[in-house]
């Protein structure tokens, strides 16, 4: 079997690394070749690479933003961009055309068709502006099927797709052998910060829809129970998105909060689960959180936002905790639990690390995809 897995947006995130383990884990039963923008790409070319056995092809892709001139660029090129897939996608001759970065993605999905191949979209979130919604849904019935990654990703969407479609829940995976306690990486300076203190941390690039200033408002709450604690926050702040984290700067210089630490973008985020005592996400929207699944999977102890298909895998009271979205006081309740008992934090890790193993390791989440390609090969 032959697939194309397309992605329009080249910066390093969850669908990129989704992509990856799912090429790789594929290798010996499909040739998958990944489909890039020839810009902003080179982390996700880096951890191709680092994969081996993962092929990649990479055109001019211009993603679409919420910037005037971006959205005009966009708007101008996209009939030639598509053109010119739709040329590679014809001499190639694939089997599938896997659009795998979101609903916003429309170039793949009208090459692919284009080329009279079976086109497979994935769907990857739970919230999208009108004007994106309303695209998709004309665009719907050009996929032959879809993947969803959470019910709720489904629920979402099912109302805007226009024909009846085969469709699949396969939630996103994580590589539980990388992401192992069994296996330390190297040490870094920065770790040094974190002696003595509990570390509650988060991995995720700095947006509102991560929900951060939830957070920030539950930091002198906690510094007013607690004098040992460090915060720290992993993840990119892209251009898009300097005017939100001035402000959550802020907000953070009004509170009066000098315990939280930016870490920025980071290839390889291990260093730092491994050294935080408490993992939260404060999402208001997502489907499945690889950064929340990679931190069950090195045994932290969690507290998440009930967002996407979390609840089936974040067990209340047993593998980690689960609040309302924007529910401040949920937070600092479940975070203090956390810092005052080590033992249940160790208890709620490795029951986390279990559940991971058993439903969302790569292995699994590959096996799924494969049954989920055969499938519509025979439609």
């Amino acid at each position: 079997m032959n697939v194309a897995m397309i992605l329009e947006e080249g910066r390093l995130g969850g669908p990129q690394i989704y992509a990856t383990l799912v090429a790789y884990a594929l290798k010996k039963q499909i040739k998958t070749t990944l489909i890039l923008p020839s810009d902003i790409s080179n982390s996700f070319k880096q951890r191709l690479q680092d994969s081996s056995g993962v092929a990649y092809q990479t055109f001019k892709i211009t993603r679409i933003t919420n910037n005037l001139f971006s959205i005009i660029q966009y708007v101008l090129l996209f009939l030639i961009e598509t053109y010119r897939i739709y040329g590679y996608f014809k001499r190639e001759r694939f089997d599938i055309v896997y659009s795998a970065g979101g609903s916003w993605q429309y170039k793949g999905l009208i090459a692919g068709k284009l080329a009279k191949t079976k086109v497979v979209w994935h769907l990857n979130d739970t919230y999208m502006p009108f004007v994106i919604r309303g695209v998709f849904s004309i665009l719907s019935g050009f996929a032959d099927a879809y993947i969803f990654a959470s019910e709720r990703t489904k629920k979402y969407y099912l109302p805007l797709i226009q024909k009846e479609r085969v469709s699949f829940i396969i939630p996103q995976p994580v590589d539980t052998s990388y992401f192992s306690t069994d296996i330390i990486p190297n040490r870094n300076d920065d770790t040094l910060l974190y002696r003595n203190k509990i570390v509650i941390g988060t991995v995720a690039s700095i947006n509102p829809i991560k929900g951060l200033d939830v957070l920030v408002k539950a930091i002198p709450r906690l510094n007013n129970i607690f004098n040992n604690l460090l915060f720290v926050v992993v993840g990119p702040v892209y251009k898009s998105q300097t005017k939100y984290f001035k402000s959550l700067k802020t907000k953070i210089l009004e509170l009066g909060i000098d315990n939280i630490q930016f870490a920025g973008a980071q290839y390889d985020i291990r260093l730092y689960l491994e050294n935080f005592d408490i993992f939260v996400c404060t999402s208001f929207f997502e489907s499945g959180p690889m950064t929340l699944w990679e931190a069950m999977s090195m045994e932290k102890a969690v507290v998440t936002t009930d967002v996407g298909d979390v609840s089936k895998y974040v067990l209340s009271g047993y593998s980690g905790e689960v609040v309302e979205v924007g529910d401040v006081d949920g937070l600092v309740e479940k975070i203090r639990e956390f810092i005052v008992d080590e033992k249940k934090r160790s208890s709620f890790g490795s029951r986390a690390r279990e559940i991971v193993n058993q439903n969302l390791d790569v292995s699994i989440c590959a096996k799924k995809h494969l049954q989920a390609f055969q499938r519509v090969i025979e439609l």
